[in-house]
């Protein structure tokens, strides 16, 4: 798995994609988790007079080092790609060109976290998919009603929930781990994979997101790299036949 990544075909990265789908399916059929999990995180308290209930709080908010935490992950994977886009100015420098695995590797990380987080989650899905926010459906104090993950014609409008822009944005951290030596990217991969869950989880935690938002992000992160990167792979195929 680990080595495919690495150098992707585009058959590899369509297999991803028919991921992507199915596991978006799972969660519109299965809706039940996603509540089940947020509810988890879901304090209930007392309602004012004239409030709808339920009323309450998402626990986790009131933890201040998992705030902290959460600003963190924010902006840490930002940084690691920009050093990696230095990187590649250095490597261009020096004289490597596509006919570099290395460069290609990194080159797919940067157009990976530009094309994915920056462009697919938070400019397509989030502003035109319409999911509300955990934390503004009514099961959980808020005013609008519960949409399935992939539904369609929601009722929120703009910076919705399907899917988790920083989910998508933390895990490109597992993918740096193919930057590593071989014998190193298997374990280093599965320790950042970890990394990156425990983070996207704060979403869910906070109410900012719902389960299969924060899943189905991170996944669309690797769906994208695969794709950028077997294209790619073709691309340095294509000039060394000429």
């Amino acid at each position: 798995m680990i080595d495919r990544l690495a150098r992707p075909t585009p058959g590899f990265a369509a297999l991803l994609v028919v991921m992507w789908l199915s596991a978006t399916l799972l969660f519109f059929v299965f809706s039940a988790a996603d509540i089940a999990v947020s509810t988890f995180f879901f304090e209930t308290s007392p309602c004012d007079p004239g409030a709808n209930p339920p009323c309450g709080r998402f626990w986790p908010l009131d933890v201040e080092v998992l705030v902290e935490l959460r600003g963190f992950f924010h902006i840490f994977p930002a940084i690691a790609v920009a050093a990696i886009a230095i990187w590649i100015a250095r490597d261009l420098y020096s004289g490597h060109r596509l006919d570099d695995a290395s460069l290609r590797l990194k080159a797919a990380l940067v157009g990976a976290f530009a094309l994915g987080p920056g462009l697919m989650v938070n400019v397509v899905l989030k502003d035109h998919w319409g999911r509300p926010r955990p934390r503004t459906v009514d099961l959980f104090g808020g005013k609008l009603p519960f949409e399935p993950a992939g539904s369609f014609g929601g009722h929120c409008h703009d910076n919705c929930s399907f899917v988790s822009g920083e989910a998508a944005g933390v895990f490109i951290l597992p993918l740096i781990a193919l930057l590593a030596p071989p014998r190193w990217r298997g374990r280093l991969f599965a320790a950042l994979a970890v990394v990156a869950l425990a983070a996207s989880l704060l979403r869910v935690a906070f109410g900012a997101h719902f389960l299969s938002d924060a899943l189905l992000g991170g996944l669309s992160t690797i769906v994208v790299f695969a794709a950028v990167a077997a294209g790619l792979e073709r691309l340095a195929a294509a000039r060394r036949a000429q």
